[in-house]
Order: C-alpha cells, then structure tokens, then sequence
C-alpha cells in the first residue's frame, strides 16, 4: 500500500524585509530545475524555508527571465505548450495515484488523491484559460513600479557623478581624495588647451571708447621676447570695476594663431589698434 509523504495544504510564506541576499544559492537552485530532485539540508533555524521563498519570488520578479515569461504572458501571449503539457502531465499523475491507492488505501488516503485531482484539473483549466485582467493589471504595475525604482536609481547614480561643462584637461585639483568640501567650493580647474584667450583688465574707460569689438591687436609674451602673435579684440565687458581709482574694463583678444611655448597665466602685452585711428598700448594681459 502507498502512503502519501505529505498530505496537507502548502502556502509560500512572505519574504521578510532587510535579508541579506543569497544570489549563489538562488543561481544553484534555478539550476537544480534540469534535475529531478533537489535536496535543501541543513540545521534547525538556518533558513532553508526562507532560502525557498526567496527563490521562487526571484523566479517571479519581472527582471528575472521567469519573471519575463510570466509577464510577457499576461499581457496577452496566452500559456505556451508546454504550460499546458505540464499541467496535464500533473493531472495524469494525480489520476494514477488514485488508480493506485484504490487497490487498498483508506479512504482518507482516496480523498486525498482526488482532491489533488480536483487542484491539477483547475490548474489545467485555469492555463488554458490564460490571464485575467487582473493579473494582467497587476503585472502591468509591478513593471511600471520596476522602471519607476530604475530610473531613481539612475537619478540617484548621477547625482554622485562629476561632470565638465566642456572637453579638456584638469589643470589643477584643489581637493585630496578623503578630504570633505563644502557646496559651492572649487574643487577642480579645467582648460582647453587647443586654443589660448588672452585678458588684459587695465584698459581705462578712456581707451575703451576708443576700441571696438574686432579691432586688430598685436600681442607680445615677456616669457617669450622673440614671440610677436596678431589677433583680435573678441570680447570687451561691459561694466566697469574700480582699480586704485580708475575705472577700468576687461577686454578678451583672440590671437589668431597658437603657439606651443605659451602656457597659462603668463604676462602679456596687447597693443590693440583702433580701426579708426592710433593704437592703443595696454598691459600686462593674462594668458588663458
């Protein structure tokens, strides 16, 4: 006479919050599907019910490929072949342990394997059926919520990036890695190096209504005394600031070709020649 190994009700319990994850067992038993059993051993207390739950939500989550499957179906796909041959191989099992126990079980035992009977026939019907709307709504939202928590964490990754405002070389760190800074504190110097501007911020309000913006200029480099480049006034500011009592006016000159010997900050002099009449000396100038 056969006699069931277990001949009650199952229920998958709840997944607790803050559990460290467990990935490599998780990985090991998906792997132990291909198998026709797989054994879970361990101590009292060690969390082998809890290692169950964990897999079969893992199975379910829509980011895993069972996960995928199960939403991909419900949103329409309908149950594929072998869905509805594995539940009517359930079914035909659970008809022949009854054609078994019927040879001498008790009728605890026969009532058992029909209502297992009863689960794998509603099983097979409720595959054949395909998704409820309801099912189909709820996977609909857990996918939204998924790419919902995705994009914050992207938003949440970016927000730790640094990013220059354009491409170039980092000519200075003011901060040491481990050091903490306060917002709003320069921590890195950026500068292109491809092409050089040149500011000279003595020019009187005097001179300045004298130039214009394209004016040609000739600029020399005390660093360099053999350097002599040509260029163009390309920016004049537009307010004054006071300096030991004169109000003078930031002018930016592009020269108009570079030269590998100049580096920044160095001390210029710009000669800027107004297209209307005698230039107009004025220095130092910083190069940029």
């Amino acid at each position: 006479m056969t006699t069931p190994l277990l001949a009650t009700k199952l229920c998958i319990p709840p997944v607790r919050s803050g559990l460290v994850p467990r990935p490599r067992l998780i990985e090991q038993l998906s792997a132990g599907l291909h198998c026709r059993l797989t054994l879970i051993s361990a101590q009292a207390g060690s969390g082998k019910t809890t290692l169950i739950s964990e897999w079969l939500q893992h199975r379910q989550s829509p980011g895993t490929q069972e996960g995928t499957d199960s939403v991909d179906r419900s949103r329409g796909a309908g149950p594929t072949g072998a869905d509805i041959a594995a539940a009517k191989a359930l079914l035909a099992q659970a008809e022949a342990s009854l054609t078994t126990l019927l040879g001498g079980a008790s009728d605890a035992q026969v009532a058992v394997a029909k209502a297992e009977i009863r689960r794998a026939q509603a099983q097979l019907e409720l595959i054949e059926a395909g998704a409820r709307p309801q099912a189909i709504a709820v996977a609909e939202a857990d996918v939204a919520a998924a790419e919902a928590a995705l994009a914050g964490a992207r938003a949440a990754v970016a927000e730790t990036e640094l990013r220059a405002p354009f491409a170039g070389a980092v000519a200075g760190l003011e901060a040491k890695v481990g050091e903490q800074v306060t917002p709003g504190t320069p921590v890195v110097q950026l500068a292109d190096f491809s092409t050089w501007q040149i500011e000279t911020d003595d020019l009187t309000e005097l001179g300045v209504v004298e130039i214009s913006q394209g004016d040609p200029v000739t600029i020399t480099v005390d660093a360099i005394p053999d350097l002599e480049l040509p260029g163009e006034v390309k920016r004049i500011q537009a307010i004054g600031e006071d300096k030991y009592g004169d109000i003078t006016y930031t002018v930016v000159v592009q020269p108009a070709r570079q030269d590998e010997r100049l580096r920044w900050n160095m001390t210029t002099a710009v000669f800027i020649q107004p297209r209307s009449g005698e230039g107009v000396a004025r220095s130092p100038g910083g190069g940029e």
